[in-house]
């Protein structure tokens, strides 16, 4: 299964307890899935660094190893492959242009996309996914 993943997923990737972490990494579960995300995912976990170490309770310098892990698990899109969709993914999320980047990659590839945000799952144009309702469809 394809999909595009969105960063408040993989925000729960730095736990070291985390569910996330054994869906993408363990081989036992990971079902075969190919996770996709635009370039932009890099920035944003950058940028809450501090935040992502707070709750996952971990150092800055624990934070590096699974933020480098991460880029070996998902395959970083750039924007000149999906922004054609771009426009598209603008008008199916007026409200919330935030999360257009990760509309535009799975309408591009035509997967879901694994993310808890409630503004994605307004549109139907694209199937959004919970981990939990993830585990349930594998």
């Amino acid at each position: 299964m394809q999909l595009v993943v969105d960063a408040n997923i993989l925000f729960s990737f730095f736990r070291k307890d985390s569910l996330v972490r054994e869906i993408i990494i363990n081989p036992n579960l990971k079902y075969n899935l190919k996770l996709f995300a635009p370039e932009k995912i890099l920035v944003e976990i950058d940028k809450h660094k501090k935040e992502i170490c707070e709750k996952a309770r971990i150092t800055k310098e624990e934070f590096n190893f699974p933020r480098e892990v991460l880029e070996i698990f998902i395959k970083i899109i750039q924007n000149e492959v999906w922004q054609d969709k771009i426009s598209e993914a603008n008008k199916l999320l007026p409200d919330h242009l935030k999360d257009a980047p990760y509309l535009a990659l799975a309408l591009k590839l035509d997967c879901g996309i694994w993310s808890y945000d409630n503004a994605l799952k307004k549109q139907s144009q694209v199937k959004i996914f919970t981990t939990k309702e993830l585990l349930e469809e594998l």
